[in-house]
């Protein structure tokens, strides 16, 4: 997704390292993108959604991105809709502790 249409970005983690976020922050930084973070020990960086309707597995960490080969491939529709049920509670969960 382009830069130009990205508006919010939700972040799934359990460990980041700092440095990775800050510097994806810098890049990100002059786009007004909203970037929310939420705390989990059950998703992995390697699941992108778009738009809640659209869903990939990466190959690659998040950290790894543009430094390793790696691959993108779909994820299928009905196992978007469970993903998306999941994300929902560690929202919720979230939002409950602030």
């Amino acid at each position: 997704m382009p830069l130009k249409t990205l508006r919010k970005v939700n972040i799934f983690y359990y460990n980041y390292k700092p440095d990775i976020l800050r510097n994806f922050r810098r890049r990100i930084q002059f786009h007004n993108i909203l970037i929310n973070m939420y705390k989990t020990k059950t998703i992995h960086d390697r699941v992108w959604i778009v738009e809640g309707r659209k869903a990939f597995v990466v190959g690659t960490s998040f950290q790894g991105i543009g430094n390793k080969f790696s691959f993108i491939l779909d994820i299928p529709n009905v196992d978007l809709e469970i993903f998306n049920l999941h994300l929902e509670k560690i929202r919720i969960a979230n939002n409950s502790r602030h």
